[in-house]
């Protein structure tokens, strides 16, 4: 009876366990498979479509173009609540919080024109009457044609080619910026907003990024670097992120480089696509 009792035990454990294995697969296919899309319309004032407006959806860090009518369309897109934000030049942007539960969500937007108007200028011909923070402060900008040029050299040797920047070198994979002379935690690197706090801690630390994945480099330099924090008193290399493509349209670049010195490879393809 102790053999028998023992048996059917083990029987049942392993039907419950084989109806467990069952009812979990269906429960992740089911959740998988809630799925869902946002789609819409942006116009103006008149009702007219709005062509070209950014729509991006800000916790996912996707977004689009609207086509020739105005139209748009994100997915797939899990439940969940979500800041979307609709950006376009000569229009105000706007942001709305969405929440998907059960089913898709369509929702226009309509967006009303925004003029910029330029205060009074006044010159003077003594400097000293102006604080720095009333003067204009320029901004360098390296793109990926530049990037591609001097593609043989690191990251901060490329910004060289910006006035008032250096770099400090360590063997052939280490390398950090100069900007007039500050350098580690005097200098603020940001990569799509989000600063790099790993060369600040000493010579043998470099930059945390990929330099083939750069498109665009701001170079800040002078009293508008503090709005990026105390940290960055000597200057900001702000690296931003590219911009959408257009509509219907595919890109694609490839990038190998060689260095005999160290038996260095480097290899780089990147691909892109919008429809």
């Amino acid at each position: 009876m102790y053999i028998c009792n023992g048996v059917a035990f083990k029987v049942v454990l392993q039907i419950k366990k084989s109806i467990f294995v069952v009812l979990l697969i269906i429960c992740l296919g089911r959740a998988e498979a809630q799925l869902f899309e946002i789609t819409g319309k942006v116009i103006d004032e008149n009702n007219l479509p709005l062509p070209g407006a950014v729509v991006y959806l800000h916790e996912l860090n996707i977004g689009v173009q609207t086509d020739k009518e105005g139209n748009y369309k994100l997915s797939p897109i899990k439940q969940g609540t979500y800041h979307l934000h609709i950006n376009l030049i000569g229009y105000k942007p706007k942001t709305q919080t969405l929440k998907l539960s059960n089913e898709n969500l369509n929702i226009n937007f309509r967006l009303r024109p925004s003029s910029l108007e330029l205060n009074s200028v006044l010159i003077e011909e003594s400097l000293t009457k102006a604080g720095q923070a009333q003067q204009t402060q320029p901004v360098n900008v390296v793109d990926a044609d530049m990037m591609l040029r001097y593609a043989n050299a690191s990251f901060a040797k490329i910004l060289e080619v910006v006035p008032g920047v250096s770099s400090i070198n360590t063997g052939m994979g280490v390398s950090k910026p100069v900007i007039r002379g500050m350098g580690f935690n005097r200098v603020v690197v940001a990569e799509n907003g989000i600063k790099q706090e790993g060369q600040q801690w000493g010579g043998d630390h470099g930059l945390e990024i990929d330099q083939f994945n750069v498109e665009r480099v701001e170079v800040i330099k002078g009293p508008s670097s503090i709005m990026y924090g105390s940290d960055g008193i000597g200057g900001v290399v702000n690296i931003r992120p590219p911009a959408f493509p257009e509509n219907n349209t595919v890109s694609s670049s490839a990038l190998l480089t060689y260095r005999s010195v160290n038996d260095m490879v480097g290899a780089s393809a990147m691909a892109g696509v919008n429809k």
